[in-house]
């Protein structure tokens, strides 16, 4: 008994809480997301400005989106910050680098712009966000105010 006692005592020492900071879950109105995360278009994704020391600085057309805002870029209109809760009609980005991601790439799968763990098309500022296999970061020529990573540029 007294072993058993010693193991349970030992095991509860070893404990540590769950990272959730790469992890990704779906969520709404009544599923909320881990701490250090904000539901994005019904995505769990860490806080924007989680790699830069809490502090969002997401290029949006003439102007930087802040902390509690992202960037819309719209099909008919010109990139603009806007709060997160709010809906966007286009691209909504909340990171576009890895210095905005804690050194995890910034993701583009679709209509949201994220930070994720992995990605098939990884949004950049300078080449060194992006990966060897797309090493080039290619300005947009659709107006968006960051690049895409490539094998070459168009």
């Amino acid at each position: 008994m007294i072993r058993l006692v010693v193991m349970l005592s030992i095991l509860a020492g070893c404990y540590a809480d769950p990272d959730y900071g790469s992890s990704r879950f779906k969520c709404d109105e009544t599923h909320g997301c881990p701490d250090g995360q904000t539901c994005i278009a019904g995505m769990c994704s860490p806080d924007p400005g989680a790699g830069d020391g809490g502090v969002s600085s997401v290029a949006c057309g003439a102007e930087t989106c802040g902390d509690g805002q992202k960037c819309c870029v719209g099909f008919a209109v010109a990139p603009r910050c806007i709060d997160l809760a709010m809906s966007c009609a286009g691209a909504a980005a909340t990171c576009d680098g890895v210095e905005d991601c804690g050194g995890d790439p910034c993701c583009d799968s679709g209509s949201t712009i994220a930070c994720g763990t992995t990605c098939t098309s990884r949004i950049c500022r300078e080449p060194s966000d992006c990966a060897v296999a797309q090493p080039m970061c290619c300005t947009s020529l659709t107006g968006a105010p960051w690049g895409r990573c490539g094998q070459f540029c168009p």
